[in-house]
Order: C-alpha cells, then sequence, then structure tokens
C-alpha cells in the first residue's frame, strides 16, 4: 500500500478557511486576493479586485487615519490595532509583512476581526 500523497492547499484555500476577513493587500492599500468572507459580506466578487481596501471596507477615500497597513510598510513589521470605523463599528486588524516580493511588489497579510 502507497502513502497518501498530501496536497498543500492554495493561498485561496487557505485564506476563505478563516472565519474572518482576510485580504492580501499591496503597498498602495490594493487588493490583490481576499477571502470568500469578504466576497459574501461586501457583496463583491473576490475577481473585482484590484481596489483600494479602504474604498470597499471603509467607503472612504483614503486609508484609515490609523491604518495599520501604512505603519507595517512604514517599519516592515507586524502590526495589530483596534479602530473605530464608521461603517463597521469596533475592528481589531492585524497586518504583516510577506517576506520577499512578488512580480517586484511587497504584499501584506490584513486580518480583519469585526465588533
Amino acid at each position: 500500500m502507497q502513502p497518501e500523497v498530501m496536497t498543500v492547499p492554495s493561498a485561496q484555500e487557505v485564506i476563505d478557511a478563516l472565519p474572518i476577513l482576510a485580504m492580501v493587500l499591496d503597498s498602495n492599500h490594493r487588493i490583490v486576493m481576499a477571502n470568500s468572507w469578504f466576497a459574501n459580506n461586501s457583496g463583491d466578487e473576490k475577481g473585482e479586485c484590484p481596489v483600494a481596501c479602504y474604498e470597499r471596507v471603509h467607503a472612504t477615500a483614503g486609508p484609515h487615519p490609523d491604518c495599520p497597513l501604512t505603519e507595517c510598510i512604514r517599519t516592515g513589521k507586524g502590526v495589530t490595532r483596534e479602530l473605530l470605523d464608521t461603517v463597521n463599528g469596533r475592528l481589531t486588524v492585524t497586518v504583516s509583512p510577506f517576506k520577499g516580493r512578488f512580480n517586484g511588489e511587497r504584499l501584506y497579510l490584513h486580518l480583519t476581526h469585526m465588533g
């Protein structure tokens, strides 16, 4: 009997498994990838990327004043912060940089707990 071959899930499958808002963003706050939670709760299809996260999540023309992505880009370190958002109420947001670059672009994992 041969051992079972385990396949590694894709990045999309990994973030879709999360029961919270999960996005991969670039340094311009554009959504490169979003999970099914995002698609189900925002009305956007995952294929509509890239748009700026602040447009879709906060319904604003620019980043939140305390945006943890802005700090993560500046410091290169992961950031967790509580925010009060006019659209979604209280949020706990964690942003961490990916190691390396993808197509020359630095990417960031953005996780949001609502409430």
